[in-house]
């Protein structure tokens, strides 16, 4: 009986996570936002099932998004790291020292992020010209600007942890 739960929670969020990325069709100024908070779902499949439950349900999800979601943009990102981020953060802050995690966390964002400009720019075909403000190209600038975010993303998933762990994993720990 509990895998027959774990695989229906599975598909649960699968589903969440499927339904917050369609919104970005309905709400297109949430292309970064709706990634990030479908993503955050995976917290709960690592906390209740683990790792080995977590990640195909991101790679459902992901296959979902690139045949589903109008919005690529916002797939992209789901798929290039909002969407596994907060399931390989756990064992990335488990290492013994601070300073590889964080070269660890911040090699898989600028990655995620270098990839994603150059596939929206090259494959996707979008217009070089929605990466210039005044006039200016700032490619790297918004990568810096990205980086404080990704700084701000990681603390605040961090204590959505820490806040999941103490109010909903007593309910759901009865489940599994």
């Amino acid at each position: 009986m509990k895998q027959t739960v774990r695989v229906a929670f599975c598909g649960i969020v699968t589903a969440l996570s499927v339904v917050i990325m369609l919104l970005s069709a309905v709400i297109p100024i949430a292309t970064y936002a709706l990634p990030a908070l479908a993503g955050m779902l995976g917290i709960m499949l690592v906390i209740e099932v683990g790792i080995g439950w977590a990640l195909p349900a991101y790679v459902a999800t992901s296959l979902i998004c690139i045949f589903f979601v109008p919005d690529k943009e916002a797939a992209l990102i789901y798929i290039l790291f909002a969407g596994y981020y907060p399931i390989v953060k756990a064992p990335i802050e488990r290492l013994k020292t601070r300073v590889l995690a964080y070269a660890i966390k911040f090699a898989i964002f600028n990655v995620a992020v270098i990839s994603s400009f150059f596939l929206a720019v090259y494959v996707m075909m979008v217009p070089m010209e929605t990466f210039m403000i005044f006039g200016a190209y700032l490619p790297w600038v918004l990568l810096l600007i990205g980086n404080v975010i990704f700084i701000i993303y990681d603390f605040a998933l961090s204590g959505l942890v820490v806040t999941y762990y103490r109010k909903l994993h007593p309910v759901f720990r009865k489940w599994f």
